[in-house]
C-alpha cells in the first residue's frame, strides 16, 4: 500500500499587493591595508584611510551586495579586521 501525500498549494499574493520595501543598511568595514578613494567609490563606499588600515563605510542595498564587496576586498588580498552594521541613528 502506498501512501499519497496531498499536494501543497501556495496562496498567491493578493492582486495589488506591493513588494515589501527594500531596507538599505549601513555598514562599516575595517581592513588591514590601504584602499584608495577611487576603489572605495567603485564599491559604493567612503574610505577613511589610516596608516595601516582603512575603514570603508556606506549604505548597502542587499546582502548579496555586501558579500560582493567582501569578495572584492578578499580578491585584493586585504585582511578583514571587522565588519559592523551601523545603527540607523548613526548612519
Amino acid at each position: 500500500m502506498t501512501a499519497t501525500h496531498p499536494t501543497r498549494v501556495m496562496a498567491a499574493a493578493p492582486s495589488g499587493a506591493k513588494d515589501p520595501p527594500t531596507v538599505t543598511l549601513s555598514y562599516e568595514i575595517r581592513v588591514r591595508g590601504r584602499v584608495d578613494e577611487h576603489l572605495a567609490q567603485e564599491l559604493g563606499l567612503k574610505a577613511d584611510v589610516a596608516p595601516v588600515e582603512t575603514v570603508l563605510s556606506g549604505a548597502v542595498d542587499a546582502q548579496g551586495d555586501l558579500q560582493a564587496i567582501l569578495a572584492e576586498l578578499q580578491d585584493l588580498g586585504l585582511e578583514l579586521l571587522e565588519i559592523r552594521r551601523i545603527p540607523p541613528d548613526d548612519a
